[in-house]
């Protein structure tokens, strides 16, 4: 008896992806960011283009304010809080398509003492890693409800992880 087998390849052409200029969009964070929860963004971007990332609420005051700006023509990322520059590197990284550049932006909440703050990482063309430590600080976790996302591309992952490892810990010590 004679076996046929059947192969599928698939085949993905890839000929141009069109990014348009992103108006303001809010994506609601699902529950209250604490200590050890970590939000994480990958997307696309118009390398000639700019993108503009921040964190905000409705309850927001002027002193809990985070964004993050990154130029891929320019080369630079920025951070910003309470409407000032409190960071912005230079960021070399190869252009391997002149259309687009993609990224990963994570953001790390941390406690320590009363004091709330969000860790930026930041990584385009897999060109490393650029950690924006003890950037955005918060007067309450709770006044952050959502992110906004501005700029030419778009956002083809948005995670949230959650890790009650440390408010477990503390619960079991207050026993």
């Amino acid at each position: 008896m004679d076996s046929v087998i059947y192969v599928f390849l698939l085949c993905t052409f890839f000929t141009g992806l069109e990014l348009k200029p992103v108006n303001e969009t809010r994506f609601t964070i699902p529950r209250r960011i604490e200590q050890n929860h970590r939000i994480s963004l990958i997307g696309i971007i118009d390398s000639q283009g700019k993108l503009s990332i921040s964190l905000s609420g409705k309850n927001t005051n002027s002193k809990d304010d985070c964004q993050l700006i990154f130029s891929p023509s320019k080369g630079s990322i920025g951070v910003y809080s309470q409407g000032s520059k409190i960071d912005q590197i230079e960021y070399n990284y190869v252009i391997e398509n002149k259309e687009y550049t993609t990224f990963i932006l994570e953001m790390d909440a941390t406690r320590i003492n009363s004091n709330n703050k969000i860790d930026v990482i930041f990584e385009a063309n897999d060109a490393g890693t650029h950690m924006f430590d003890n950037t955005c600080k918060f007067t309450s976790s709770e006044s952050i409800e959502y992110i906004i996302v501005k700029g030419s591309g778009y956002l083809k992952e948005l995670n949230f992880k959650y890790d009650n490892t440390y408010s477990n810990k503390k619960k079991t010590n207050n026993q």
